[in-house]
């Protein structure tokens, strides 16, 4: 039958274990009766004198002969884990000597500042001493306790660990005394909040945060430990006795046992320079820690600021002068990389373009709401890290501009969301699939379009942050479907198809890409042009707005037009690309939309659409008859937006696959977004029909009224148009040149001509007939055809319709029976933006 242990001070929780014969202490902390223990302490590791602990019965073996068992191993040996800090610097590097009873542990100090050793399963004191320096010997010593750091539950706990902070030098009575409260009030003041004397919740969590960082407790050497002048003092001063936290194993709540309590130490008024994570400095790209290059610029080493003193070997010339340099970027990468920021890669202390992605995109997610929040207790038995995550909303938000840089307002987010252990928002997950349903994460957090270059992995996104606004019947909650990962030739990365990765209710329908209810309640232009446009989006994006493409060398691309970011061609510069214009346009026509689906997420477009003479004047290409542009991205400083440096590193930022997301979710979400791109289309298809023929085609009209023909004139067709624009998309210069059609439609029309001799082609084209159109049509169809095969896929639209026709994509468009791309003459009736 169970029994109950009544804890005193130097117990923990896997020492009450092997006392009563269980090799895991995890067994007691999760039997039944120990509920209302549970919901009492938050750390199994640290309990407090007088609570009880239900110590279930033992368990039997019951085993037979001639048979294996394999059997669960107990916990791995408690640790003794401490780090020791002067001021707000890690005393890194310094020797020290660690004794419980006639163990004796030597070494020193991490550059961190800490130490880590196994803990003896009984001991119960310990001492330890520190040298501060070599020459002259100067040491610190101090008695430990060890399970005498109460819960921080009790007003106690908070007491232990003020005074392992050196705010506090009272004793532990567990009283809310004016002595607490003003070194509450203390501590508040050194992390920036209102110095109140409160126990409130963000009080509790920056102290438990604060005292028990990087694994295990720290200590900060006590006053005694320096002269006035700041040296350290003669080696006879000696710090008093501490006392440790309980529980000592390697866990991830940070319960280790090492937190050591000082006496007769007076309070300290920390300031905000006290507690930046990363040496007062604003970090930003070229900085790297093994040149000391931070804040853009080389730094001095100088104790209390950048480094800590190290020790130097017995002889040598520069004894207790030499310095450890910080590693400021190091601790930056590793501190995305906790909250969820993997952009950034392998922390390796240089700040390249990755961690300034990393910077940029903890600037944006901070900006936002509603963000995540890890719960870092459950981590040992919950390794899904989706799992472990919750909704909450930000109550302290960035409020800069996204330049990437590690300014004050950034640093003081990163510690607030460290603090606070939340998380980004969104989730990006490569699963496997059974049966159609995601069921076994492969990896998770993805950010880089190459994370995990596996074909057909199909990719997931949990998005906790409600940016966007899910249509009907959609689960905000869900894992929603991105896309799976593909390879292209020596590029690769997502891409998201139909029906797999689509929404139905982002199938490109009159009602959301013209704004008119159903195909019969448009206009003749209306309908006319949308057949054209449809067509050409099915051979484009699937007719979906979150259809996308990432894995070729064109960066990103979407849309009916399938408007690239950009083409790696092999030269110095990639190619500025027609993504960019189109959001040009998007930003001068709705700026709402643009700045929800883009601004937000730090990008504009350097050029302006309404800049020169307006209406894209400075993005347009007079020869292809296209609009290209570049990302721009806000600086530091000015906060000014900047044209992006135009190289393939730069633009595979927009590969990455919360890119991608943002993108497919404003094609999914976004109504002005979806708008746009019909109003987009149809300046393309202006511009094409607007383009002069040239030779070989007579006037238009006689006398005083005659004017050259332009492709409009010539191919007035339905089907004609949309092959046309299909060709222009894939090949713009084949259709347009800059006082002529391109030369290979040109070549059809010669071809047309010359397979149709009987038929008058010196007539004016708006004289001609519907085999004048036919003939023309057909030769497009066939010189387009060796550029790209699914110029026949256009002439068959819609082959999906129909009783017996295939419908892979589950199209849901409703068109009259018969519908088709016309051919006859003057069937295009073209609804002009």
């Amino acid at each position: 039958m169970s029994t109950k242990h009544k804890v005193k001070q130097g117990d923990w929780l896997a020492k009450i274990a092997r006392q009563h014969g269980f090799t895991r202490g995890q067994e007691i902390w999760d039997h039944p009766d120990n509920a209302a223990l549970r919901q009492k302490r938050r750390n199994p590791y640290c309990l407090q004198s007088g609570d009880e602990v239900v110590i279930p019965e033992t368990p039997g073996l019951k085993v037979s002969v001639g048979s294996s068992y394999l059997l669960q191993g107990g916990d791995p040996p408690d640790r003794f884990q401490l780090g020791l800090r002067r001021g707000n610097m890690p005393l890194g590097r310094r020797r020290y000597e660690l004794k419980f009873g006639d163990t004796v542990y030597t070494g020193f100090l991490s550059f961190s500042g800490m130490m880590d050793h196994p803990l003896l399963p009984n001991a119960s004191e310990g001492a330890l001493k520190v040298w501060t320096s070599e020459e002259p010997e100067l040491v610190c010593e101090w008695k430990l306790q060890l399970g005498f750091l109460d819960p921080l539950e009790e007003i106690s706990g908070v007491q232990g660990r003020l005074l392992n902070l050196g705010y506090y030098s009272g004793p532990i009575n567990n009283e809310l005394t004016e002595d607490t409260r003003v070194a509450v009030a203390n501590f508040q003041t050194a992390w920036a909040l209102p110095p109140t004397g409160e126990l409130d919740d963000e009080t509790i969590a920056i102290l438990e945060d604060r005292h028990d960082q990087n694994g295990g407790t720290e200590l900060i050497l006590p006053p005694s430990a320096l002269d006035d002048d700041g040296n350290e003092p003669p080696a006879s001063d000696t710090a008093e006795h501490a006392q440790a936290q309980q529980g000592g194993g390697a866990q991830s709540t940070g319960a280790s046992n090492g937190g050591a309590q000082q006496n007769n130490l007076p309070q300290r008024s920390g300031t905000p320079d006290q507690i930046h994570r990363y040496g007062c400095l604003q970090l930003r790209r070229g900085d790297r820690d093994d040149q000391h290059r931070w804040g853009g610029a080389v730094q001095t080493v100088v104790e209390g600021n950048n480094g800590t003193p190290a020790p130097v070997a017995a002889g040598g010339s520069r004894a207790g002068n030499a310095l450890t340099a910080p590693a400021h970027v190091l601790r930056l990468q590793r501190d995305l990389r906790e909250l969820g920021f993997l952009i950034s890669g392998t922390p390796d202390g240089v700040f390249a373009l990755s961690t300034e992605w990393a910077v940029r995109e903890f600037q944006i997610y901070s900006k936002m709401e509603i963000v995540a929040k890890e719960n870092t207790a459950i981590a040992g038995t919950t390794p899904d890290y989706v799992a472990r995550l919750a909704q909450v909303r930000a109550t302290q938000r960035y409020t800069g501009p996204i330049h990437g840089v590690v300014d004050d307002s950034t640093e003081r987010c990163i510690r607030h969301w460290l603090t606070y252990r939340l998380r980004c928002p969104v989730v990006v997950r490569a699963m496997r699939m059974e049966n159609g349903n995601p069921t076994t994460v492969i990896q998770d957090n993805l950010w880089r379009h190459n994370d995990i270059p596996q074909e057909g992995v199909s990719i997931f996104v949990r998005d906790f942050s409600r940016y966007y606004t899910m249509s009907a019947g959609r689960n905000a909650d869900a894992l929603h479907a991105l896309g799976k990962y593909e390879a292209w030739g020596s590029f690769g990365g997502p891409v998201s198809e139909p029906t797999a990765h689509t929404w139905a209710t982002s199938e490109m329908l009159p009602s959301n890409l013209v704004g008119v209810a159903t195909f019969q309640a448009m206009t003749a232009s209306q309908q006319s042009t949308y057949k054209v446009v449809r067509a050409c989006a099915e051979q484009e994006c699937y007719g979906f707005f979150d259809s996308l493409n990432a894995y070729d060398n064109a960066f990103i691309s979407l849309g009916p037009c399938h408007w690239t970011l950009g083409i790696v061609n092999g030269q110095v510069e990639p190619s500025e690309g027609e993504l960019c214009g189109f959001l040009a346009y998007l930003r001068a026509s709705n700026a709402q939309a643009f700045r929800q689906a883009i601004e937000f997420f730090g990008m504009r477009i350097a050029e302006d659409w309404n800049s020169g003479t307006g209406n894209g004047a400075t993005l347009f290409n007079n020869v292809l008859k296209n609009y290209t542009g570049w990302p721009a991205q806000q600086r530091f400083f000015t906060a000014a937006w900047e044209r992006m440096e135009r190289t393939e590193a730069a633009g595979n930022y927009f590969k990455t696959y919360h890119w991608f997301y943002r993108l497919q979710m404003a094609g999914r979400t976004i109504a002005g977004f979806q708008r746009a791109m019909w109003n987009a289309t149809r300046i393309r298809l202006r511009d094409i029909r607007d383009t002069p023929w040239g030779r070989g085609v007579a006037n238009v009209g006689s006398g005083n009224r005659a004017r050259p023909p332009t492709i409009s004139d010539v191919v007035t067709s339905e089907r004609g148009m949309a092959l046309l624009l299909r060709w222009h998309i894939f090949r713009p210069s084949h259709i347009t040149a800059r006082i002529s059609a391109g030369d290979r439609l040109r070549n059809a029309f010669i071809a047309a001509r010359a397979a149709n001799p009987t038929l008058n082609w010196t007539l004016a084209p708006n004289l001609w007939g519907d085999q004048h159109e036919e003939a023309l049509v057909a030769a497009i169809q066939t010189e387009g055809a060796t550029v790209n095969e699914t110029i026949n896929a256009m002439a068959a639209w819609p082959n999906w319709m129909g009783p017996r026709a295939l419908n892979p994509r589950g199209y849901t468009l409703v068109l009259p029976a018969g519908t088709n791309l016309r051919v006859t003459r003057n069937s295009f009736q073209f609804d002009a933006p």
